[in-house]
């Protein structure tokens, strides 16, 4: 059993969120890494969930919900669409394919997608961190 864990996003996402501007169409390898109170690296023992939100932020309203991974498996528009990451040790990822990403150019206005990992203890099925980063479209 895990009380809880950091999470800690890598590269190409580590920094959030001029870093993560993003043109529709590419693949996005999601990559965190996950720490205990004591300070090892997580790689087992958990469910790791990716989901993706189009998020408006003049109004909060969510506009898309969308994971899909870089096979094109996944599906667009519903709220039961999270992506479960894969241990890659040293790191879980997701490559999540933003062809389904409905704003090419979100960036020109007041929407953004939010990316939020989420990690559940396999053991008692709690929730035992959250972490999220936005991604914004470019031209």
């Amino acid at each position: 059993v895990i009380s809880s864990v950091g999470i800690t996003f890598l590269p190409p996402l580590a920094g959030q969120p001029v870093g993560n501007k993003v043109k529709r169409g590419q693949v996005i390898p999601h990559k965190v890494q996950l720490k205990n109170c004591d300070g090892g690296t997580v790689g087992a023992g958990v469910t790791v969930k990716l989901k993706v939100l189009g998020i408006d932020s003049a109004t909060g309203s969510i506009f898309q919900d969308v994971v899909e991974d870089a096979n094109g498996s996944g599906t667009d528009g519903t709220l039961q669409s999270d992506g479960l990451m894969q241990w890659n040790g040293p790191h879980w990822q997701f490559n999540l394919d933003t062809t389904n990403f409905i704003d090419a150019q979100t960036i020109l206005g007041s929407r953004h997608y939010l990316s939020t990992v989420t990690v559940i203890d396999n053991a008692t099925l709690k929730v035992i961190g959250s972490g999220s980063v936005i991604l914004e479209t470019a031209k």
